[in-house]
């Protein structure tokens, strides 16, 4: 399956008022907009977060639109927002119990007009035969603003090309002259591996986007193995624990192959807990077999190098994104470290319900930046 993000955009914007004062000009372009729309149907959402489900899956992303009950094209109306939204279903409905591996393909638009100088910025989201593009573009009488997050994953099993990365960041700005203004590109064998090596490219210009459709936290709440192998320093594991992962570790160049297999199947189903320990074990008095069979076993627990699991675990970010995990454990960790951190002024509860922790993360990553 073929992916493709793009996403235009600049710097801070603003959304006008749901209601303009009446002396207020309305922009050619709004006009020309609405005349395209008038006589579509309507459907009203709560939130622009009811309309989309965002989640990484393995390295890639992944999308769904969750309104799959219209059959034609629609204007989506959420109160209190100005822009106009279009949502065009595409292809048949899925049918019950189908596979939510293959959503159902659509095109959404969101267009919006601020300010004064009739700032005009379109936002797309396309899901058509596997395809997925993520748009923004930004233009005034000003210059054009442009990234492009170009992800393109290579099929099931196969080898990456060297020569042609899945994954792709362009960021460029033209001046109204059209001379260039910045110029940026990346690449990277997968999304994540692209957050891992350009995390300021990422927060400044993919994250934005991603946060007006409400979509941040599923997004970037890290894979719970990367989170564990970061914040493991601060974890402290029982010395029952211990003491079951040293007693196993023993029997890994047991003579006899059952006991040997044995011990190795009762490490794996300890799962994570294990794994901090052996990554903290002192494993220069292990014999060769042990050694070989330690490092199997750590092989999908250690996701980044030394160095980029100590960096993490200073990003303000990553730690943030974290607190969005499905594990309690792994909150209260991000937590810990981020108060250790930060001269913290709003207060977060691991143990809260989703919506609660949803609410103080936003709180709590507005006043960070400030």
């Amino acid at each position: 399956m073929q992916i493709i993000l793009a996403v235009m955009m600049i710097g801070s914007q603003t959304t006008e008022p749901a209601t303009q004062p009446a002396s207020a000009p309305v922009p050619l372009q709004r006009l020309q907009a609405e005349a395209q729309v008038a006589g579509l149907p309507r459907r009203q959402l709560n939130s622009i977060a009811d309309l989309f489900r965002f989640e990484q899956r393995g390295s890639f992303l992944f999308v769904r639109c969750t309104i799959e009950d219209i059959d034609e094209h629609t204007r989506l109306i959420i109160p209190g927002d100005a822009s106009i939204i279009t949502l065009r279903p595409m292809g048949q409905r899925p049918l019950a119990g189908a596979d939510e591996n293959e959503p159902r393909d659509f095109n959404f638009l969101q267009q919006e007009f601020v300010g004064p100088t009739s700032l005009q910025v379109n936002t797309t989201v396309i899901l058509g035969a596997g395809r997925l593009t993520l748009a923004r573009e930004t233009e005034d009488a000003n210059a054009t603003s442009s990234v492009q997050l170009l992800q393109d994953p290579p099929p099931p099993d196969a080898v990456p090309n060297p020569d042609e990365p899945p994954v792709r960041l362009y960021v460029s700005k033209l001046k109204s002259d059209g001379s260039p203004d910045l110029q940026v590109r990346h690449t990277a064998q997968s999304f994540r591996e692209l957050c891992l090596q350009y995390p300021q490219d990422i927060n400044q210009y993919v994250r934005p986007i991603l946060r007006e459709l409400k979509q941040e936290s599923a997004v970037f709440a890290p894979d719970a193995k990367l989170a564990w192998q970061v914040l493991s320093e601060d974890w402290k594991p029982s010395q029952s624990l211990i003491e079951k992962v040293r007693a196993l570790v023993g029997k890994l160049d047991a003579g006899d192959f059952k006991q040997r297999s044995a011990a190795m199947e009762e490490l794996k189903g300890l799962g994570q807990p294990a794994a901090i320990v052996l990554l903290k074990t002192d494993r220069s008095k292990l014999s060769a077999e042990q050694q070989g069979a330690v490092d199997s076993l750590l092989e999908s627990y250690v996701l980044v190098s030394n160095d980029q699991a100590a960096k993490l675990r200073e990003d303000l970010d990553f730690l943030i994104d974290t607190l969005s995990s499905d594990d309690p454990q792994l909150r209260q960790l991000a937590w810990q470290r981020l108060e250790k951190l930060t001269n913290v002024q709003v207060q977060f509860d691991p143990a809260a319900d989703p919506a609660a922790r949803a609410d103080a993360i936003e709180r709590l990553r507005a006043s960070l930046k400030k």
